[in-house]
């Protein structure tokens, strides 16, 4: 079928190419109870390398998944986009006091270490968002979730490289997680403040891709890009394809590359091609993906060259549509729009799919005009419990406004 359901252009496949996770809902590890509850911190990749199969065993049994906190995705980061940032990585393990067996991890926190706070004088630890990381849900056994996030305050109020305040930016605003997150926060008591809440796009499949392009767009916008597909066909032989398990994954990498730099994203010096350590970060986590199954990688060709490309990154029941570029040449034709509706198509063939993520900025995006489902995306900053946490956090809008203001008037005097 073609991106617009019609018997049109055929999205290539190869057996090989079905994604290699788990499709069934992760199981995790029963915790008992009483089990007991530490904190181990870690500040390197040699000191993670200690932890990577109770994290890896974490990742797949997380309350919710987040690619870019499991180790193929985050251990790139570390090597490559760390830059100067001070971290602290804040492992959870639970002991069972009447078993002999290793420890379990149970909760995963990649914090930034700040000594100063939106330009005050307070320590601060903020969940690791590098320039490539979309989502900053921590990584936690749905069991010990409240007991995870109890862990971690009293290790920030009590530890002497803790800090006064903790920001849990762009984390998920739904689902399990943030019913748990709330209700520790609603026990603790301390004030808290909503620093932002917004909404991006979600792609949750519907009876078939028919029946989900039928409901996402009108009889005159599937007109249009039905004839914007013809247009584009008359230009050579045109194709959407599918990178496939035994495919030329540096190839693909390299076409992907090529074709964001050659747009506005290059002009301006942004695309990944201009950054040494954002290439190399990109190619590595992508390499790594696809050797894990977990990577599916789309292309629209024209005479076999692509003229648009988009990646995404697989977890056990869902999706994260990481990155998309086109040749600005056939703007007119629409590609990249062309190629998000196989997108759409695609995600309907696998039937354990069940949600992507569009990982997009807050704002206006195309996916916001194609897919029909939103999730909530929240800051939310708390107090670990020292002193002046709860005055600063009641206080702070306050101290923004005021300095917000101040700046108004010095700007003005200096003009």
């Amino acid at each position: 079928m073609s991106a617009m359901a019609e018997p049109a252009v055929s999205l290539a496949h190869a057996p090989a190419g079905t994604p290699a996770v788990r499709t069934d809902d992760a199981k995790p590890r029963r915790i008992a109870k009483d089990a007991r509850l530490t904190v181990v911190v870690e500040r390197d990749a040699a000191g993670l390398a200690r932890h990577l199969r109770a994290w890896e065993e974490l990742a797949t049994e997380a309350l919710e998944p987040n690619v870019f906190y499991e180790p193929w995705m985050l251990l790139p980061a570390l090597q490559h986009l760390r830059g100067g940032a001070e971290l602290a990585f804040v492992l959870v393990y639970a002991q069972d006091p009447a078993s002999a067996d290793q420890p379990v991890l149970c909760g995963f926190f990649p914090f930034e270490r700040q000594t100063h706070y939106k330009n005050l004088p307070f320590s601060a630890l903020r969940l690791w968002k590098h320039v490539h990381c979309f989502l900053c849900s921590p990584l936690i056994r749905g069991e010990t979730a409240q007991a995870c996030f109890q862990a971690v305050f009293d290790w920030a109020a009590s530890d002497p490289r803790g800090a006064i305040l903790i920001e849990f930016g762009g984390i998920s605003g739904d689902g399990p997680l943030w019913e748990s997150f709330v209700e520790f926060l609603e026990e603790r008591r301390d004030p808290i403040l909503t620093l932002e809440c917004t909404t991006r796009a979600l792609l949750r499949p519907r009876a078939d891709a028919k029946a989900y392009l039928d409901e996402a767009l009108s009889t005159k916008k599937r007109r249009t890009l039905r004839q914007q597909e013809n247009a584009l066909g008359r230009q050579g032989a045109l194709d959407y394809t599918l990178l496939a398990g035994d495919g030329d994954v540096v190839g693909w990498i390299d076409e992907f590359l090529r074709l964001e730099a050659s747009g506005w994203k290059g002009h301006e010096g942004t695309a990944l091609s201009c950054h040494p350590a954002q290439k190399q970060f990109f190619a590595d986590a992508l390499k790594e993906a696809f050797r894990r199954g977990r990577l599916m990688m789309l292309a629209l060709t024209l005479n076999g060259r692509p003229i648009a490309q988009l990646c995404n990154f697989l977890c056990r029941n869902g999706s994260f549509a990481f990155k998309v570029a086109f040749d600005e040449a056939y703007a007119r034709f629409s590609p990249g729009v062309l190629l998000e509706l196989a997108n759409i198509e695609e995600v309907h063939r696998h039937a354990w799919i069940r949600w992507m993520d569009s990982c997009s900025s807050p704002g206006p995006a195309l996916t916001k005009q194609i897919w029909l489902d939103r999730r909530i995306i929240q800051t939310i900053l708390a107090t670990s419990g020292r002193s002046p946490g709860p005055f600063l956090i009641s206080v702070l809008p306050f101290m923004q406004w005021t300095f917000h203001k101040l700046e108004t008037v010095f700007r003005r005097r200096s003009a």
